[in-house]
């Protein structure tokens, strides 16, 4: 999954892989919190899950908003995907 993210942050080198792991970690333990029960690193909505939050929390000062607002909103269908209970 990290390489996967770097791409999408749109970064090649090493030196920031510390970071991206702790936000990679930061997000599967909010979504835990938020009810999220299963995390498949190729689920393709979890893995757009974990790049906004990537994105909103990494500085692209921006956007990183509307990272976070698209995030926010992928939490729900997450849970229910996962069998998390009702909304």
């Amino acid at each position: 999954m990290l390489e996967k993210i770097k791409l999408a942050l749109r970064l090649t080198d090493d030196i920031f892989d510390g970071e991206i792991k702790a936000l990679i970690a930061a997000c599967k333990a909010d979504l835990k919190m938020a009810g999220v029960i299963c995390f498949e690193d190729n689920d393709p909505l979890f893995l757009h899950a974990v790049t906004l939050f990537c994105k909103a929390n990494f500085g692209f000062a921006n956007v990183s908003d509307k990272h976070l607002q698209v995030y926010e909103s992928l939490k729900t269908p997450l849970r229910l995907a996962a069998g998390g209970g009702d909304v």
